[in-house]
């Protein structure tokens, strides 16, 4: 239930929740399909917005989480292994029949040079990319100090970049939302499902 879903996330100051991923491998695989089914039912009556960080990987869990998924973000790079790596999810979407109008393509990365440009992307993948989220070197020094870019260095390109991705796909309160009423419900993130 609800309340004891709250005894498993970690608060953020920022009010963001995280149910982080288990420390030791062996425990990772007692997380199973039913399991994880439940939570994200039981998230839903909790949370506004519930982010899901899967594994790269089409198993079971991650199976679970895309059947209930209102949208999936696909993380692009600009390097030709991650680009075969996104072909093989894509074909593999097509295969579950994964409606293609739920799905949202972020370049991650973005870099005028690399050698690859964000329009040879979309052409060799045949898919529009909506966001890009910029190399930036402040991403890299806020995880070295623990920090999250978006809150240590708001004006940094990469927190603009992901501020701008949140208010696309952030989901809208309804008028009879719990939301809407002054019952604040907050975010829960899931790390590496």
């Amino acid at each position: 239930d609800s309340e004891k879903l709250a005894g498993y996330v970690s608060k953020h100051p920022c009010g963001l929740d995280v149910l982080a991923a288990p420390l030791r491998p062996e425990d990772a695989e007692l997380i199973v399909e039913s399991k994880v089914t439940a939570l994200i039912e039981v998230a839903r009556s909790s949370y506004d917005a519930i982010v899901v960080d899967t594994s790269p990987f089409f198993h079971g869990p991650m199976l679970a989480t895309l059947d209930r998924t209102d949208q999936l973000l696909v993380l692009c790079g600009l390097d030709v292994p991650t680009l075969k790596n996104v072909r093989l999810a894509l074909q593999t979407l097509e295969l579950l029949s994964f409606p293609a109008s739920r799905i949202e393509y972020v370049m991650n990365r973005s870099s005028a040079n690399v050698g690859l440009k964000v329009r040879e992307v979309e052409d060799g993948l045949k898919v529009k990319v909506g966001h890009e989220l910029p190399l930036d070197r402040t991403v890299q020094v806020c995880v070295n100090r623990g920090d999250a870019p978006v809150l240590a260095e708001p004006r940094s390109e990469f927190s603009r970049g992901l501020m701008a991705l949140a208010k696309q796909v952030a989901p809208k309160a309804a008028p009879n939302s719990v939301a809407a009423q002054g019952k604040r419900k907050r975010s829960l993130s899931f790390a590496k499902a």
